[in-house]
């Protein structure tokens, strides 16, 4: 009994450790970097495959200012994104995390524009004087091809207007609906951009930590209910 009662302990515990540590905030993984450059992150990351189709954050890691507004550019081959909310951390240049308050932005909007083999980089298509050119169809179709195995024809290019710039090195959390293969270029005027290995293409391809974590509790639970049945003593009429 006492064995069982371990064991049980030992599952438990190891579960609910294993659901902490996969329901903290994921941001290092979802994060799409903006500098006066473009080119502040990792560039072997080329570009930022985003797991979750549901938030993502934009980071702005010079530390500069940039009076704003923000500009959230998406390419989609599908469905047009949804966006549910946007919040604003601040964080000041020497890593001090300040209030996180929710700020406005404008519906999404179909430019009319389409991306295809024959345009230029994003941001001159978009008509911005400054920007990465590094945000162009060769760059694009070489990652398409290569995580998804094709590359759509044309994308369409839509544009969200937030109501924010940005200071130190805040953050912006964006919350909302993002179909596989979305790509998300953000720009904050009127020189804060990214490039292409900071671009974020959404993957969707693993699972949601509350999913892995339902997954890890169902697997337990079976598992523990097989060992008593094997426990249990066998009865046979006689």
């Amino acid at each position: 009994m006492l064995g069982t009662r371990l064991t049980l302990r030992g599952i438990l515990v190891s579960t609910a450790v294993f659901y902490s540590a996969l329901t903290l905030p994921a941001q290092a993984a979802t994060v799409l970097h903006l500098s006066n450059s473009g080119t502040a992150d990792n560039p072997l990351q080329d570009p930022a495959f985003l797991s979750s189709s549901t938030q993502f954050f934009v980071d702005n890691v010079s530390g500069q200012s940039a009076a704003g507004p923000t500009t959230l550019y998406f390419l989609s081959a599908g469905a047009a994104p949804v966006i549910n909310s946007i919040s604003l951390t601040a964080v000041s240049n020497g890593g001090v995390v300040g209030a996180t308050t929710a700020v406005t932005f404008g519906a999404v909007t179909d430019t009319t524009l389409n991306f295809t083999s024959s345009s230029p980089d994003l941001y001159t298509l978009v008509g911005l004087n400054s920007g990465n050119n590094s945000i162009n169809w060769s760059n694009l179709s070489s990652a398409f091809n290569a995580q998804f195995g094709s590359t759509p024809a044309s994308f369409d290019v839509y544009s969200v207007l937030v109501n924010t710039g940005i200071t130190g090195k805040d953050f912006l959390e964006v919350n909302g609906t993002f179909g596989q293969g979305t790509v998300i270029a953000p720009y904050i005027a009127p020189d804060l951009f990214t490039s292409w290995t900071n671009t974020g293409v959404v993957t969707g391809a693993v699972p949601e930590p509350s999913t892995w974590a339902m997954m890890i509790l169902g697997f337990a639970g079976v598992g523990y209910l097989a060992y008593r049945r094997r426990k249990q003593p066998s009865f046979i009429a006689s």
